[in-house]
């Protein structure tokens, strides 16, 4: 099993050339481990004969790329079934996101995702015969390193788009750059607003209100209760765009069919709850809507806890984490049932060939490491990608370059990712399409699972 920053990948029917890798290695703060036969201090490894990063130039291409979009079934479609009879270009895309600090461990499980399925690709021979090159690095909820980041990836690794990128915090930091090079972005965290109204964001899932109202309905419907309160931190902006939704006419609430009992803002780096729990049982709320991370969540409980405040609990699915199934205050509990909407298919789920071939990699690639709600956002990003390229007409005559892959998104009509996401449908120069169809999730007695499968439920 290749592993990041290893050697070779081997590909379908052919053997992976010497110094050629899946996913090239990364850590916050330092370069990356020099890969075998690349100079030290290289993070970069090529197939042979080819530059990494060959067939795009940042800026050149974009949203108004003219030129016949691919379809469903097309020429380019079949041939990329078909087996590999010699090796393409790398196909080289990046991933930028918060893998340390403060939120790291929500979101990690998105990049072992992304590298476990630039790895399953590779192994079947690539996208197109392309082998999928990805880079992957951490900015630490820092605006400054996201820029940096994500400047370095277009200029430097010559990336021909952005997948899964995870930015909950410093999206706009991000934003500025990959919009001045019209650099695509294919799934992420779909966490802030700004995917239901940038153009260049590609989202493979729920749109983010109705992601966030979804959760609250999934608890509503399970309990009959209506009077939720809300707890949001104060270090993102997609915190208080979600507080201000509840309060909003038209807003979560609305949407979901409940009304605010209670609405406190927190800090993630708060240590005791106490005060925010006799405050909202004082409110009289029956459902607590909480949009912290998995280690704030786990404080809160215990304050509510020490003081007799037990409740059903809802929020977005990526605070969950799995090491929530053995808090001891939750293991076995039906007081803290917990209640939510996710943007893909919950990342348990066995129902389906999309969710079994996502469980099967994660087994191969990734033995004894547990999925969670990042990881099947991270896993239909790039599967979102394979559409993608599914949709370029003779994606194997050349290097599939930026304006290759924004005619394959246009391309895309209802696509489901064989039952990943709800049908994502994109239209040139406009932004992602509002979607409310999500998929359930539910914790209970200290267990994640999925009440109705892989199959959607809508708003």
């Amino acid at each position: 099993m290749a592993t990041e920053g290893s050697g070779p990948v081997s590909t379908s029917g052919l053997p992976a050339a010497a110094g050629s890798v899946g996913v090239v290695g990364e850590t916050a703060g330092a370069p990356a481990a020099a890969q075998p036969g690349a100079p030290a201090g290289s993070q970069t490894a090529t197939a042979p004969g080819t530059a990494a990063g060959s067939g795009v130039t940042p800026g050149t291409a974009g949203p108004s790329a003219s030129g016949p979009k691919g379809a469903a079934g097309s020429a380019g479609a079949v041939a990329a079934d078909a087996p590999c009879t010699s090796q393409g270009a790398p196909l080289v895309i990046g991933q930028n996101g918060v893998w340390s600090g403060l939120l790291g461990a929500n979101f990690i499980g998105a990049k072992t995702a992304m590298s476990i399925w630039a790895k399953h690709v590779n192994a079947k021979g690539g996208l197109a015969c392309h082998p999928v090159q990805l880079y992957q690095t951490d900015d630490g909820s820092d605006p400054a390193r996201g820029s940096a980041n994500v400047t370095d990836l277009i200029l430097s690794k010559k990336v021909q788009a952005l997948v899964g990128l995870y930015a909950p915090i410093n999206m706009a930091a991000q934003a500025s750059v990959f919009h001045k090079y019209n650099i695509p972005v294919v799934g992420g965290d779909i966490t802030d607003f700004s995917w239901s109204t940038d153009p260049l964001l590609f989202a493979q899932g729920t749109s983010p209100l109705h992601a966030y109202a979804s959760s609250l309905k999934e608890a509503r419907l399970a309990t009959g209760y209506t009077k939720f309160g809300i707890l949001s931190c104060v270090e993102a902006t997609t915190c208080t765009k979600i507080r201000n939704s509840m309060t909003t006419k038209g807003g979560m609430a609305d949407l979901a069919g409940v009304e605010v009992a209670y609405n406190q803002t927190i800090s993630l780096t708060q240590t005791d709850f106490t005060a925010e729990c006799q405050n909202a049982k004082k409110a009289g709320a029956q459902v607590m809507y909480l949009v912290m991370d998995a280690a704030s969540l786990q404080r809160l409980f215990r304050s509510c806890d020490a003081i007799g405040y037990k409740f059903p609990w809802s929020g977005p699915s990526l605070t969950l984490t799995p090491d929530l199934q053995n808090d001891p205050i939750l293991r076995g509990s039906t007081d803290y049932v917990g209640y939510f909407g996710s943007s893909s298919a919950p990342w348990m789920s066995n129902d389906t060939a999309a969710t079994k071939e996502f469980q099967e990699a994660y087994k191969t690639y990734a033995p004894g490491t547990p999925p969670s709600p990042a990881s099947m956002t991270g896993w239909a990003s790039g599967k979102m990608l394979e559409a993608v390229v599914a949709n370029i007409p003779n994606a194997r005559n050349g290097p599939i370059t930026t304006a290759q892959i924004f005619k394959g998104l246009y391309a895309l009509k209802n696509e489901t990712l064989g039952g990943l996401v709800p049908g994502m449908t994109f239209n040139e120069g406009k932004p992602s399409p509002i979607v409310s169809c999500y998929y359930a999730e539910l914790f209970s007695r200290g267990v994640f699972s999925d009440p109705f499968g892989s199959k959607k439920r809508c708003l």
